[in-house]
Order: structure tokens, then C-alpha cells, then sequence
């Protein structure tokens, strides 16, 4: 059940991002953190809920392209301070949902919150089953869709945070919920892709494969496109239920696909970037890269942009795959980059965001946490690029959620 927040203080411990699923896995017990969230006095009147969706990586297809302009340079900085608790632990891996001034977040002392950003109050939290979650929320209609470890998908109300529906799966459920057609669609690391009544959460047909599913699907023209841990990304009709086809990679897909253009683009730990055709599966180009990917690709103005663990980011002709620039920041890169107009963000293992120029790839201002590196993919919304990164007992600065314009 939600746990409402009054005014003055409120605790909290925070949450988990796409990508580095792996490492969510290994160090679940490390993550766990108690943590204390500032509010401000007073009472503000909540911010008005959008009834527009927000799905994962800015639109349904994944890509990863915001349709508003992010800062070009930082004037003003909202950081939502947590306090580390004995544990050690953060605001996680996955990225915020933000929507009509709220951001909702999975936070890694197994709650879920929502936060109003213009006010910097907590208005709810949920507390799930598990420590943490590496699944970003889908809120669409005024409900917030998340799955979370403990292998159950839940349905909150966004004004209340109180629980409409669950299903519960046979393994974790770290993919990122997408609603498309009155469905929730997302995978489970029971190998199974759900397709769930987006009203009620009956389940009305599921996919199987050979593998756990941790992609977040992606969907385009009636099909859903997704990888599992079999090393195959797969193309599902949405009517048939059946697979249209599916392309074997070197390695397990954990990675979320981005469609644009008549193109799925994908990364594997194989060391390959692949443009396949989204109708046939065929492989159009690939790009061999000097480290593993990150944990998917953005595309924008027929440009594909994807780091690796070296830190590399890489800009490819989305037609041709030639590469047109590379850029290096000091860490490793995990988190997908994100596109808002002339502008790329992205988060590095240097502890710091980075705003680069996306034509040149050239570094316009760079963030630090001073706590622990920035496996998430930021977001933007109005104007503000968010973000949140971990922490632990021995870092300067406590995990945060934060927000910079």
C-alpha cells in the first residue's frame, strides 16, 4: 500500500536503470540503502497529473529522441539530496519517469515514489517486494505501470499511488513496461514476453522464448520488437502472436532495440551494432566496436548513437553505418544516450553527465555527482535533462535524484 508523505522531512531510499542489469543482479544486497529525502515546508497544491504517456527512452519505438530541447548549458540545478542510511546504497540504475511535473522512480530500499519536481516533495511511495528495481515506469492514462524483482508487474494510480492490478510472472522483472493498443507488453526473466489487459492485467497471450527477457520491448507498425538472453532479437506480431522473425547475435540481447525508419537497431555484447530491416529481419549494416555497448542505442536525424564500457560513444549513419565522429569520456559508458534537439546526454563511470553537441560530438558541459558513476539514461522533460545515480557509505555525496536546465 502507498505511504503518504506530510510535510518536513520524509525518508526514502532510491532505485535502478536500464541497463546494468547484470550488476543489479550481483550486487542487489550492496544496493539496498536507507535513506533520507529533503522536503520543504508548507503544503503545495500537487501538480496536475498528464494523462499523456511516458514510456521508457521517449516514445514507444525506443529511440531515445525527446521531442523538446534539452540544455545547452546548465543555469540552474535541482538536486534532490537523499542521506546514506548503514547499508550503503542510492537512487538506482533505471531511469525516472517524468510527466506532468512528477518524476517516478524505483528506489533500491524497495520502494516506488513519486516526487513532485517543481516543489521538491515526495507525494507517494509504494513499497514492493524486492530491494530494488532495474525496470524505468510507463505512465499512461493516469496509471503507472513497473515491474520490479520479485518477478511481479504492478498497476498504480498516479495521483495516489494506490494499486489497481498485479500479475505475477516466474522470474524477475527488470524490462521496462510499453502500452500500445489497450496492452502492457513487457518481458520476464521466466523467458516469457507478456501482453497483459492493460484495464484489468489479465494476461491476454504471452511469447516464449529460450532465454530471460531483461530488453525493454519496442514497438512500430503492430509488431514488438525485443532480445532475450538466447542471443536472438525477436519480431512479434501483435495480432498473429507470432513470431515474424528472429535474428541470432553473438552473444545474450539484453540491450532495448530503437526503431526509426524502417530500421530496428540493437547492440550485443557480441561487440556489434546491428541495423536490421524491420520488416524481414535481414541485415542491413553492422558496426564492430572496440568494448561492449551500452544498454541500447538513440537515434536522431538519421544519426545512431551508442557508448560502450570503454567510454567511447559512437555516431553512425543510421542509413550506412559509417561512422561520422567518436567522442571518449573518462568511464565507462552504460546507460543509452539521449537526444533533445542539438543535444546528446548521456552518463559515464566518471561519476559526471555529459552534454555533448550532437553534429561534433563535442563535450558543451559536463555534471559531476561526486558520488558514483551514472548508469542511467537521462531523461528530459521541459526544458530539464534528470537523471539519478547510486552512492555508498564511503562516497562524498550521497545517491540523488537530479535535475538540471
Amino acid at each position: 500500500m502507498p505511504a503518504r508523505v506530510g510535510t518536513g522531512t520524509a525518508e526514502l531510499v532510491n532505485r535502478l536503470e536500464v541497463t546494468m542489469l547484470d550488476v543489479m543482479r550481483c550486487s542487489a544486497g550492496l544496493v539496498c540503502a536507507v535513506i533520507t529525502l529533503l522536503g520543504c515546508a508548507g503544503r503545495p497544491a500537487k501538480p496536475a497529473v498528464a494523462r499523456g504517456d511516458f514510456p521508457y527512452r521517449a516514445n514507444a519505438q525506443r529511440t531515445g529522441a525527446y521531442d523538446t530541447e534539452g540544455p545547452r548549458k546548465v543555469t540552474d540545478t535541482g538536486v534532490f539530496f537523499t542521506k546514506p542510511g548503514k547499508l550503503g546504497f542510492g537512487v538506482g540504475f533505471a531511469s525516472p519517469a517524468v510527466t506532468g511535473g512528477v518524476a517516478y522512480f524505483a528506489a533500491a530500499d524497495s520502494y516506488l515514489y513519486a516526487y513532485d519536481v517543481k516543489h521538491q516533495r515526495e507525494l507517494w511511495r509504494y513499497k514492493t517486494g524486492t530491494l530494488g528495481s532495474g525496470c524505468t515506469p510507463a505512465v499512461f492514462d493516469g496509471v503507472v505501470y513497473f515491474g520490479s524483482e520479485d518477478s511481479v508487474l504492478r498497476a498504480l494510480d498516479a495521483m495516489t499511488g494506490t494499486e489497481r492490478w498485479r500479475f505475477r510472472t516466474g522470474g524477475g522483472v527488470t524490462s521496462s513496461p510499453v502500452v500500445e493498443s489497450n496492452l502492457v507488453l513487457f518481458g520476464s526473466d521466466d523467458a516469457n514476453l507478456y501482453a497483459l489487459d492493460v484495464r484489468t492485467g489479465a494476461e491476454r497471450w504471452r511469447y516464449e522464448t529460450r532465454g530471460g527477457i531483461g530488453s525493454s520491448p519496442a514497438v512500430a507498425q503492430r509488431v514488438v520488437y525485443f532480445g532475450s538472453r538466447d542471443s536472438f532479437m525477436y519480431a512479434v506480431d501483435l495480432d498473429a502472436r507470432q513470431a515474424r522473425w528472429k535474428f541470432r547475435t553473438g552473444g545474450p540481447v539484453e540491450a532495448t532495440p530503437a526503431i526509426a525508419g524502417g530500421m530496428v537497431y540493437l547492440v550485443s555484447p557480441d561487440k556489434h551494432i546491428y541495423a536490421l530491416d524491420a520488416d524481414s529481419g535481414q541485415q542491413r549494416w553492422s558496426f564492430r566496436t572496440d568494448s561492449f555497448p551500452s544498454a541500447g542505442a538513440a537515434v536522431a536525424g538519421g544519426v545512431v548513437y551508442c557508448g560502450s564500457h570503454n567510454g567511447t560513444l559512437y555516431a553512425l549513419d543510421a542509413k550506412t553505418g559509417n561512422e561520422r565522429w567518436r567522442s571518449k569520456t573518462p568511464g565507462g559508458i552504460w546507460g543509452a544516450p539521449s537526444v533533445a534537439g542539438r543535444t546528446l546526454y548521456l552518463g559515464s563511470g566518471d561519476k559526471c553527465l555529459y552534454a555533448m553537441d550532437v553534429e561534433t560530438g563535442q563535450e558543451l558541459w559536463k555534471y559531476e555527482t561526486g558520488a558514483f558513476p551514472v548508469f542511467c539514461s537521462p531523461v528530459i522533460a521541459a526544458g530539464t535533462v534528470y537523471f539519478g545515480h547510486l552512492s555508498c557509505r564511503a562516497s562524498p555525496k550521497p545517491g540523488a535524484l537530479i535535475g538540471l536546465r
